[in-house]
């Protein structure tokens, strides 16, 4: 580590501001960051009318793209070739890489650590709900860069090592998969001549109506398929949420997705849930009136079987 020189992200990095030239009648697709370092993906296809005339910036593949919003979550990535030429609002800022003196694939990984989440963290600054990445310091940081070769063979390394713990993972959730499975037809043997009662009594549907602030930001809930749970979204500014209606969600609620349901994005109840978590009209949020057992109730929503 001799070599290795300290530089600031404002030498590696430059900002991108090709601007899109929306037209009311053509699609665009739209780029959102996950949390944790989980990647860049489609947030949707959208026309141009809907984008109501506000800005937009072209994304371009292997651009480093982060959310000012969600930034200090670990919301950062690199744009994959797939998504090449989507459209982003400003709470997306992009930027190229200098390749002469990084390699993207080293980046990526090095935006996934824990130091490097915590550097923008200390970029970051606003009152509840505003908090936003500072560009001017972010560019400002730190960060120690080892010569071209050693990138390249820090990253071959952390690859093999990524491989063989995915497929470690993709085992035991094999395994896991097959013991739900079996539970639930057990389960459903059991409780086939138990009473039936209308759900609007055990837990009559709850909504919490959101009066948007395009200024502030709403951190989003999703249901995962096949029963495997609830998990936080990355947040969505007040400017993205347009003219979408968004409600609120509160811990012991039980939320229940509107499309895929025969896919299991069933029910889900989670009491570590933060008060004030938004969803968007295609989910519901129920709430218990009679207690049932919580394994119990979400037991009767998901599938017996992979239904792909």
């Amino acid at each position: 580590m001799n070599n290795w020189q300290t530089t600031s992200l404002g030498e590696l990095l430059s900002r991108s501001t090709e601007t899109a030239e929306i037209q009311p009648d053509e699609s665009y697709k739209e780029i959102t960051v996950k949390l944790w370092g989980k990647g860049v993906v489609l947030r949707g296809v959208v026309s141009g009318s809907q984008l109501n005339g506000s800005r937009r910036f072209v994304a371009r593949r292997g651009q480093l793209i982060l959310s000012r919003i969600d930034a200090r979550n670990g919301a950062i990535g690199m744009v994959p070739d797939s998504l090449d030429g989507s459209v982003v609002s400003t709470d997306f800022p992009l930027f190229a890489l200098e390749r002469n003196r990084i390699q993207p694939s080293y980046f990526e990984w090095l935006t996934k650590t824990k130091p490097f989440v915590e550097l923008c963290q200390k970029a970051s600054e606003g009152t509840t709900n505003r908090v936003r990445l500072q560009e001017d310091r972010f560019l400002n940081l730190q960060i120690p860069l080892p010569p071209l070769p050693e990138q390249r063979r820090i990253v071959a390394r952390i690859e093999e090592l990524a491989a063989k713990i995915k497929e470690a993972r993709s085992l035991r959730e094999q395994q896991q998969t097959e013991v739900q499975q079996l539970l639930l037809a057990v389960f459903w043997k059991i409780s086939r001549t138990a009473p039936r009662m209308p759900m609007s009594e055990i837990a009559p549907l709850i909504r919490r109506p959101v009066e948007v602030d395009i200024e502030a930001s709403y951190p989003e809930l999703g249901i995962r398929s096949f029963g495997n749970g609830a998990f936080h979204k990355p947040a969505l500014g007040g400017s993205d949420v347009g003219s979408k209606r968004i409600y609120r969600i509160e811990p012991g609620d039980w939320s229940l997705a509107t499309f895929l349901l025969g896919k299991g994005r069933s029910l889900s109840r989670d009491r570590k849930t933060r008060a004030g978590l938004a969803h968007i009209d295609s989910l519901r949020a129920f709430r218990n009136s009679r207690e049932p057992l919580p394994g119990f109730f979400a037991s009767i929503f998901l599938p017996t079987r992979d239904l792909n």
